[in-house]
């Protein structure tokens, strides 16, 4: 099975693109992050008659994910379980979590918080939901299904000046804290044997 995985940053704008791209290289699952979009103004429709079934989870402003599959979807999980809202708890959580069992494997698509900066409300938010996705991977695997995990961390591994956003001036992530955010060896021990940790820096963020 072929499992891929796009940050969109806006769906409407990459949809052109992506449904070409679908058409070619028909990939058996796709999962999407910032889609930007609503859950009733995702293109179900277009997305079936390419083929691929899908589930989405947006509000229509930032964030929003989406799991795309030619293989099925079954057991279907919206939003971690537990997890709070934010700016206040009681909010609904931030679109960023989707699972779903495609063709006997459950797909994990995630797209972490960015925590702002360390002294924004929404860096504890992004420590406290990152502790609610541990506790949910901490679960004993659902039934005889294998597991991928398709995130987006928003977590560098050092601190270089291109990771830093022009426009703001400010850390797009904090790596001092990435081992905290985001440890790989308690990702291991909570049950996900074979996982490892690849960053990538979007490079949109210097040349634009």
């Amino acid at each position: 099975m072929r499992i891929v995985t796009w940050n969109v940053n806006s769906l409407p704008s990459r949809m052109p693109r992506m449904r070409v791209w679908l058409q070619v290289m028909k990939p058996d699952v796709l999962c999407l992050q910032e889609t930007k979009i609503a859950d009733e103004q995702f293109p179900y429709e277009d997305l079936r008659e390419l083929g691929y079934e899908a589930v989405h989870r947006g509000d229509g402003r930032w964030n929003g994910v989406a799991i795309l599959s030619r293989v099925g979807i079954d057991e279907v999980v919206t939003d971690l379980p537990d997890v709070c809202g934010f700016p206040n708890d009681d909010d609904p959580p931030e679109p960023r979590f989707l699972s779903a069992v495609c063709g006997g494997v459950q797909v994990v698509c995630v797209y972490v918080p960015n925590g702002r900066t360390l002294e924004n409300p929404h860096y504890l938010y992004k420590l406290r939901w990152l502790s609610a996705l541990h506790r949910f991977a901490a679960q004993p695997a659902a039934g005889p299904f294998k597991a991928d995990w398709v995130i987006d961390p928003g977590v560098p591994v050092s601190f270089e000046p291109a990771t830093v956003n022009r426009a703001g001036g400010q850390p797009c992530a904090h790596p001092l804290n990435s081992r905290i955010e985001f440890p790989c060896p308690q990702w291991r021990r909570a049950g996900l044997a074979n996982a490892t940790c690849c960053f990538s820096f979007n490079i949109y963020r210097i040349v634009n």
